[in-house]
């Protein structure tokens, strides 16, 4: 059996012990496991680290004494989602990293997860923490990131922390070992969706699909539907899409519940592929 690559992003500072339990549990997988430390506050070193907190603020161009100087803690955040990111890009490209999972509460999980959605779609991605349980829509942004609910704070190691992490452990493991994500570029076609246009919608995936199209529809519901389209769109997943609901761009403007940002519509073009947007809005 063939050892999988995976990285584990954790607060080594606070989260040291419980991250190397769960590298542990990943390699008693029969995998390779790799600590990166995005901690905001001095950690130790005694810990099998592969990359340092230096090492994430070095990879976002910023000194570890910036990081470690900040006062706002959201600022400091944001220097480690930007090291962590290029880190794992990284990785990807050199075909280095089959997953990545992350432990810890609102801080550790807001690092990691904020590196994660600039991954590409398909590639295994876990947190384990209290954040998996209630509002989830900042750390996931519609994505495939799996959040499991570690039921008490990782804050030590007792019989339930260790059976969540060892479950988060086979999971990860699993996921990396499923075949690789593919699709028919050629033959696939994005359609939005909601409620008053399912008719619509309905009716034209069984045109399309007799014409030998797959059909991936999406819930225009804001993030986890226009943007997630989106950027599968820039990631080449379609030759085409039919743009049928576009009820978040009207909630963009009117300050509605599902909105998606400045990027709506702009990935067909850019990516010069067939695009049909119905809409009564005066453009």
């Amino acid at each position: 059996m063939d050892k999988k690559n995976i990285y584990i992003c954790a607060t080594m500072d606070t989260k040291g012990e419980e991250a190397v339990y769960l590298k542990e549990q990943i390699e008693a997988c029969g995998n390779h496991a790799f600590l990166i430390d995005v901690s905001l506050r001095r950690s130790s070193r005694n810990y099998p680290i592969s990359y340092t907190q230096t090492q994430v603020a070095d990879a976002a161009r910023v000194p570890i004494a910036t990081v470690l100087g900040t006062n706002l803690r959201s600022e400091a955040s944001k220097y480690m989602v930007t090291g962590l990111n290029v880190i794992l890009q990284k990785l990807l490209k050199e075909k280095k990293m089959d997953g990545v999972i992350s432990l810890g509460g609102s801080g550790g999980t807001t690092i990691a997860t904020g590196a994660m959605q600039q991954l590409p779609i398909g590639i295994p991605k876990v947190v384990v923490g209290t954040m998996a349980s209630g509002n989830t829509l900042p750390y996931v942004q519609g994505q495939d990131i799996l959040l499991i609910n570690s039921v008490v704070d990782i804050q030590s190691l007792n019989f339930m922390s260790t059976h969540i992490l060892k479950e988060a452990a086979r999971i990860i493991n699993a996921m990396a070992r499923m075949p690789k994500l593919t699709q028919n570029k050629k033959k696939c076609i994005a359609i939005t969706c909601f409620g008053v246009t399912t008719p619509c919608v309905q009716r034209c995936r069984e045109l399309l699909e007799d014409y030998g199209y797959e059909i991936l529809i999406f819930h225009a519901r804001g993030v986890s539907g226009g943007k997630i389209m989106e950027k599968m769109i820039e990631e080449d997943f379609f030759c085409g899409v039919l743009d049928v609901t576009t009820t978040e761009l009207i909630d963009e403007i009117a300050g509605g519940a599902y909105v998606v940002g400045p990027n709506r519509l702009r990935a067909a073009v850019k990516k010069t592929i067939s695009c049909i947007t119905i809409t009564t809005l005066p453009f």
